[in-house]
């Protein structure tokens, strides 16, 4: 502010000597005036123009130190990109913040989510990713809810699969935006699994998981998957070929006769079974509704 007077005060100057000049100077040239006086207004008017453009650039200066001490002041306030509510804080009063550079990230200060835009990360076996496109839907359950499933839709597919701690296999990372939570209250970092419906179009042929046998010879290297049909009271081994599968029944690509009953688990008494025991009354699930055409059920597909 007081360069601008400074230089408003030397503008009126080097205007008033200008005035003074063009009179002194007609005046010199009636040779009413002399020579030195004449001289000495040139001069002055000289140095009052010099004055101005030196106060010109020190408000030129005073605007560039101002720019880089505001400059410097925002760089004290850390703005969000979005609207949020801050999950985390890295730091606390009184530590040290480093500044990110070329190569080097600077310090983590705090995580801010956006509640209205939450999505979930699950992996996918890449046996199964040939199958995941984007918008399919999904069904997520929070292992914090494991009663409450929600409803959501597939976003994103990684390019490139990677290997997943825990895993052995490689794994590809699928993005699942969820769509209506419902009452779960949903907070960021929670574990959770999803069934992606890769197919719903049609009815398939399936069993309960709990009567599906895995069996596998390393030293053949052969794997197969058996079920124990009950023919007349005695148990029947058939080797089948799987398809998908969720929580609770495994498709089986495998035709199985109709008017036939399956037995189902537990796991450890199926193991003690052979092809040819005599079974007892066969129990069964009365809350089944699937179950059709002598043993085989139908179910929409899922992932």
């Amino acid at each position: 502010r007081i360069n601008s007077i400074d230089i408003e005060r030397q503008k009126v100057r080097v205007e008033n000597l200008e005035r003074q000049f063009q009179r002194s100077e007609t005046l010199f040239g009636r040779e009413l005036i002399g020579e030195e006086e004449y001289e000495s207004l040139r001069n002055q008017l000289d140095l009052a123009r010099i004055d101005y453009l030196s106060s010109q650039e020190r408000l030129a200066q005073s605007n560039a130190q101002l720019d880089q001490v505001l400059d410097n002041l925002s760089k004290t306030q850390i703005i969000s990109p979005i609207d949020g509510v801050v999950t985390s804080l890295d730091i606390k009063v009184g530590e040290t913040a480093i500044a990110s550079s070329t190569n080097i990230p600077g310090s983590s200060l705090m995580t801010i989510a956006n509640p209205s835009s939450i999505y979930t990360e699950v992996l996918v076996d890449e046996a199964d990713i040939a199958n995941i496109r984007v918008g399919q839907k999904a069904e997520i359950v929070a292992i914090a809810y494991p009663d409450e499933p929600m409803q959501g839709t597939v976003r994103f597919i990684a390019n490139t699969a990677k290997i997943a701690h825990g895993r052995t296999g490689l794994s590809f990372v699928v993005k699942i935006d969820i769509e209506d939570p419902g009452e779960v209250i949903l907070r960021p970092g929670m574990s959770c699994r999803a069934e992606i419906f890769t197919q719903d179009d049609r009815l398939v042929t399936a069993v309960p998981i709990e009567a599906v046998l895995f069996e596998e010879d390393k030293a053949e290297n052969r794997s197969d998957h058996f079920i124990f049909l009950n023919d007349q009271g005695v148990a029947k081994k058939v080797k089948v070929d799987v398809g998908l599968s969720d929580d609770e029944f495994q498709e089986l690509l495998s035709e199985i006769d109709s008017g036939v009953d399956v037995i189902v688990g537990p796991n450890r008494e199926l193991r003690n079974l052979s092809d040819g025991d005599r079974i007892g009354e066969l129990i069964e699930d009365g809350d089944l509704k699937t179950r059709e055409k002598g043993g085989r059920f139908q179910f929409r597909i899922g992932a």
